[in-house]
């Protein structure tokens, strides 16, 4: 909550700082989460929730900024200390990042124990596919926005999502498949 109203009331204002401050939100909800639910947390969980969230803010400054070249409406004022090559270089190295870290999660020791497959690899192609598309979106269409706002109304990360569901779940529960 002290996170919140420090954001609320001027750190939102900092660069950086406020991509940081969202990211370790939602990194603290799930956190909260499994305390509170009395389910343990993966680290990878955590650590791709925070990088997850980096990204999709970072995007969405990129938004806000194209937004404040094309019609001078600024709607956050730590936008005037990004600018676009720095912003695009950050959604390309964090994008590799997360994908890297999918795809250590999915051949962990610790995650292959606890889901009884060493198969849950197979299921990476649809987070790369994932992130290169949302980076296609944000960097070549210039349309990121709202995330919520994609994942209902673009059909290729709508499928890749049913891909990643679909073949999660097959993994583990039907793993004769595979």
């Amino acid at each position: 909550m002290a996170i919140n109203l420090a954001y609320s009331y001027g750190l939102k204002n900092v660069a950086l700082l406020d991509l940081f401050i969202i990211a370790f939100g939602f990194m603290l909800r799930v956190v909260a989460g499994g305390v509170l639910a009395d389910v343990p947390i993966s680290r990878w969980l955590v650590i791709m929730v925070f990088l997850l969230a980096l990204f999709l803010a970072l995007a969405k400054r990129r938004d806000d900024l194209l937004l404040f070249k094309k019609s001078g409406q600024q709607l956050r004022r730590s936008v005037k200390h990004y600018n676009l090559e720095f912003l695009g270089s950050c959604l390309t190295l964090l994008s590799g990042i997360i994908m890297v870290a999918y795809i250590m999660y999915t051949v962990s020791e610790e995650v292959i124990q606890r889901l009884q497959t060493e198969n849950l690899y197979m299921t990476s192609v649809f987070v790369i596919a994932g992130m290169m598309r949302y980076l296609q979106i944000t960097l070549v269409e210039n349309n990121s926005g709202s995330p919520t706002r994609i994942l209902y109304t673009d059909n290729f990360i709508r499928f890749v999502i049913l891909g990643w569901i679909i073949s999660f779940y097959s993994i583990l529960y039907l793993p004769k498949m595979w």
